[in-house]
C-alpha cells in the first residue's frame, strides 16, 4: 500500500510524476486508471476486491500499460468523490467507508484533478459488488470473483475469529474489573429506595474498543512514547476526561503515569481497549445536591467525544484505518437525573450496546456515534423522539 490518510499531506502533483518516473508497477495493493468508469458495478467490484483482500490504493487518474504508469491524465468530473462515496454505500454490501483524496493537477493540455483512494483491509468481513451480486478479491493486477469454496473458508474463519475475540475479551474484562474491585474503583449502589436524600448517585460502565482482526498485534512498546508524548494532543473538550491515572497493560506488566490522562483504562497489544466510566456524586446534603446536575448525558457525552478523539489518534498513528467494535456496557444506574423515571427510580441493567463503526468516524462522525450508543438507553426511559433530538442538540454544541 502507498498510500495512508496519514500521507494525504504530501500527496501532489510531484509525487504523483515521481510514480510514473520511478515506473511504480501496478500490484496486489496499487491500481491505476486512466478515467472513473461509467459502470457503477465496475467501480464496485474493484474497491470491495481491495477491501476482500489486503487494501489498497486505486489511483483515478494515471494512464498505465503493461501495468506500469505512464501518464497524468486529469479527470475534469467535479463530482467524482461523491460518486464514489455513494457507490461504496448504495453499491456495495455491507456499505464500506474509504478515503478519497482529490490532487489538483495540471498538464501542458489541461488542468483537472487526480483521485487518491485509501481502501482499508476488511478482511476477514468480506463486501459484495451488489451489481454483480458476487464477492471479487484482489489478485496480482486484477478484481476476480472469489470461488464458493473461499467464501465458505471466510465466513467460517470470521465465526471462529469472532469466538477468539469474545473469549479474549471477556478475559481482559474480567481481569479489569478484578483490577478495579480491588482497588475500590467501583462500590455498591446505595441510592435505591427512590427518596434521593442520601447515598451515591452513580452510572457504572464501561466502553469496551475492540479491531475487526484481532490476530494482528496493532499496539507495541511505542504505545509508551505515544501516551507519554501524545495523548490528548488534540482531544480538549473536557477537563475532566484528564484526571487520573491511566492503567496500560502491555502483555504482563502495567504502566502507570502520574500526569492527567484517562481515569481508567487498559490497552491490550492486539487492540482491543477498555474504558471505565464510573461517575458518583454523593449528596448527603443539600448543597451537594447540586452536583447532580453534572451527572447527565450531555456531561457523559461530553466524556465519550475526549475518548473518541483519543482513539482515532491512538490508531491513526499505529496505521490502523479498519472497522472497530465499541461496545457500551451499563452494570448499573442507581438514579440518572436527567432519564429520571416518573417514579421510584431504581437500577437499570441493559444488554450490551454494540456498534461497529470505521476509524475516521470517530473523527468525522461522533455525534451519530454517540446516537447509535445512546438510543438503547433513551428507549429503556420511555423517552421521545423529541427528548433524543433536544438532548442530541445540547451535544452538538459541544463539537
Amino acid at each position: 500500500m502507498l498510500f495512508t490518510p496519514n500521507d494525504s499531506e504530501n500527496i501532489n502533483q510531484e509525487y504523483l510524476e515521481s510514480l510514473i518516473k520511478n515506473q511504480i508497477q501496478e500490484s496486489h495493493h496499487l491500481d491505476y486508471k486512466r478515467e472513473v468508469s461509467g459502470n457503477n458495478n465496475e467501480i464496485a467490484k474493484d474497491i470491495s476486491a481491495f477491501a476482500n483482500s489486503d487494501g489498497g490504493n486505486i489511483i483515478y487518474g494515471i494512464d498505465e500499460k503493461e501495468h506500469l504508469p505512464k501518464k497524468i491524465t486529469p479527470i475534469l468530473q467535479t463530482d467524482v468523490r461523491e460518486r464514489i462515496d455513494l457507490i461504496t454505500k448504495d453499491g456495495i454490501d455491507p456499505p464500506l467507508n474509504i478515503r478519497i483524496f482529490p490532487i489538483p493537477v495540471k498538464t501542458d493540455e489541461i488542468e483537472g484533478y487526480v483521485y487518491v483512494l485509501f481502501i482499508p483491509k476488511k478482511y476477514p468481513r468480506i463486501h459484495q459488488a451488489k451489481g454483480y451480486k458476487k464477492y471479487y478479491k484482489r489478485t496480482e493486477f486484477t478484481s476476480s470473483p472469489m470461488v464458493n469454496s473461499e467464501i465458505e473458508q471466510v465466513f467460517d474463519s470470521f465465526f471462529t475469529l469472532e469466538k477468539e475475540k469474545d473469549d479474549l475479551v471477556g478475559f481482559i474484562e474480567r481481569e479489569f474489573l478484578d483490577y478495579l474491585h480491588r482497588n475500590n474503583y467501583l462500590s455498591s449502589y446505595s441510592s435505591t429506595d427512590g427518596n434521593d436524600t442520601h447515598g451515591n448517585l452513580i452510572l457504572s460502565s464501561f466502553l469496551i474498543i475492540s479491531p475487526l482482526d484481532i490476530r494482528e498485534t496493532i499496539f507495541n512498546d511505542d504505545i509508551l512514547t505515544f501516551l507519554e508524548k501524545d495523548l490528548f494532543l488534540n482531544s480538549n473538550k473536557t477537563d475532566e476526561l484528564f484526571e487520573g491515572t491511566p492503567i496500560v497493560r502491555q502483555n504482563d506488566y502495567i504502566y502507570d503515569s502520574d500526569s492527567k490522562r484517562l481515569k481508567n483504562i487498559l490497552i491490550h497489544k492486539d487492540g482491543i481497549i477498555i474504558y471505565n466510566l464510573r461517575y458518583e456524586v454523593p449528596f448527603n446534603s443539600q448543597q451537594e445536591l447540586t452536583l447532580k446536575k453534572k451527572l447527565n448525558l450531555v456531561y457523559l457525552s461530553n466524556y465519550y467525544l475526549g475518548f473518541f478523539n483519543f482513539l482515532y489518534e491512538l490508531y491513526k498513528n499505529f496505521l490502523y484505518f479498519g472497522d472497530l467494535t465499541i461496545q457500551l456496557k451499563i452494570m448499573g444506574i442507581s438514579s440518572w437525573p436527567l432519564l429520571q423515571p416518573p417514579s421510584n427510580p431504581k437500577q437499570l441493567k441493559l444488554d450490551n450496546i454494540k456498534v461497529i463503526v470505521n476509524i475516521e468516524e470517530l473523527s468525522t462522525g461522533k455525534l451519530e456515534v454517540i446516537k447509535r450508543l445512546f438510543e438503547p438507553v433513551l428507549n429503556a426511559y420511555g423517552k421521545t423522539n423529541k427528548d433524543a433530538e433536544r438532548l442530541y442538540s445540547q451535544i452538538s454544541k459541544i463539537l
